[in-house]
């Protein structure tokens, strides 16, 4: 007897400091770092697949935070870091020259998330309040608070968890989400959600339960939409009207009063599919698409029956639609520059960040190998990694974009 009890004491405490050296090695993993270096990625994190800057704190208004999502199994999680920029005085020391500016980033918390972060989306306004969708079919609600104590004039923040939900009652992975603030004010926002099983929803913030009821005998009722393909992406287009995109390459405007379709778009470019989606933040008219063969399509709904889509062609220069051809492979990730929006940020699975200058007027089509970068003047190059890059963000004031990939370095590319 007095044996087994030995035995199990050792194996308690075997246990007891694996475990111990499993939190020591996650913590490790999630550590604070802070450098000062020259190089674009300063900060290694697990594989992520989602980013967004959040708003600043009044306190600190020159230390811009930012939310990551690592789509890691079974340590996926929903990380805080803040970016402080360098003073625009600093030198290499092994140079004689002024260099670009460095960067100084610090990881400040991270909250565990049920299956992979596949979207992240912030409330309106200066809201601390986000939203992420799972790989497990469910939506999380997070909230960004301060936990400085009267003693402590530096706020120190962490990431509050306020609810999870499964609106659509599946395991299918959430493909995209995103908050608009809706008709009524923005107390409740609403959210809008789509899945890879080609099902979409408006759901509340507060209750992140369907806005319409299920009625009469049909059981998907309270759902918005369906489609046959499933669903990649999702935007508000204006407070009334989603846009979404799907595997098959088509763009559809959804009116959320009426609950049918205001519009479908379809690529001619039959064998590529549509992975990312954004909206002009001032011509909501105006949209653009990335597809799983490298190409950005902008789009113009007032002129649907117009668009260029063929990478084998110099596309037409016109207002309505355009076809850039700047990536090798899947358009992860793209954005208007919110001050600029004659460009489009980009960011693929061939490792490269770009920039599309889409209002320029030239007749020239620009081959999608990159031997011929310097031919190719509708578009440049910002960053290039050997691993895919997932998800960026350009900060709404700072012009600065952070970016995340599989490599699991976050990049911070100033662009002023």
């Amino acid at each position: 007897m007095f044996f087994v009890c030995l035995c199990l004491s050792a194996l308690w405490i075997s246990s007891h400091l694996f475990k111990q050296a499993e939190q020591f090695l996650l913590a490790l993993q999630y550590s604070i770092i802070s450098c000062d270096t020259f190089s674009g990625f300063d900060m290694f994190s697990p594989p992520s697949s989602a980013v967004q800057w959040a708003p600043s704190h009044p306190l600190k208004p020159t230390e811009l935070l930012f939310v990551t999502g690592s789509n890691d199994d079974g340590r996926s999680a929903v990380s805080l870091h803040s970016y402080s920029p360098p003073h625009p005085s600093l030198k290499r020391s092994s140079e004689n020259r002024t260099p670009p500016p460095s960067t100084l980033i610090s990881h400040l918390h991270s909250y565990p998330h049920n299956g992979g972060v596949t979207d992240l989306s912030f409330a309106p306004g200066d809201s601390p309040t986000f939203v992420t969708s799972s790989t497990r079919g469910e939506i999380h609600t997070y909230s960004i608070i301060d936990d400085t104590s009267s003693t402590v004039s530096s706020p120190r923040f962490s990431i509050h968890h306020i609810r999870s939900a499964s609106p659509f009652k599946s395991t299918a992975a959430i493909t995209g989400v995103a908050i608009q603030t809706n008709i009524a004010g923005p107390s409740d926002p609403d959210v809008a959600i789509v899945n890879e099983k080609g099902v979409a929803a408006i759901v509340k913030l507060e209750t992140m339960q369907p806005v319409y009821e299920a009625s009469g005998s049909k059981a998907d009722a309270r759902y918005l939409c369906e489609d046959v393909l499933g669903f990649t992406g999702v935007k508000w287009r204006t407070s009334n009207q989603i846009a979404t995109i799907n595997s098959g390459g088509r763009l559809s405007i959804w009116d959320v009063r009426q609950k049918r379709s205001a519009m479908v778009l379809e690529s001619s470019q039959k064998s590529s599919g549509f992975l990312s989606i954004a909206v002009h933040p001032g011509q909501a008219d105006k949209l653009a698409t990335g597809t799983t063969s490298g190409g950005v399509i902008l789009w113009d709904i007032r002129f649907p029956n117009i668009s260029t889509t063929s990478s084998q062609i110099a596309p037409t220069v016109n207002s309505e639609s355009r076809v850039f051809s700047v990536h090798k492979s899947d358009v992860w990730d793209l954005q208007f520059h919110p001050t600029n929006p004659s460009e489009i940020l980009t960011c693929s699975e061939d490792g490269s960040i770009g920039a599309v200058d889409w209002n320029r007027k030239d007749d020239l089509f620009y081959s999608p190998n990159f031997s011929s970068l310097s031919d190719r003047r509708q578009f440049k190059v910002l960053e290039s990694n050997r691993l895919s890059i997932n998800a960026i963000d350009c900060h709404p004031e700072k012009s600065t974009v952070v970016a995340v990939g599989d490599s699991g370095k976050i990049s911070i590319i100033p662009l002023a």
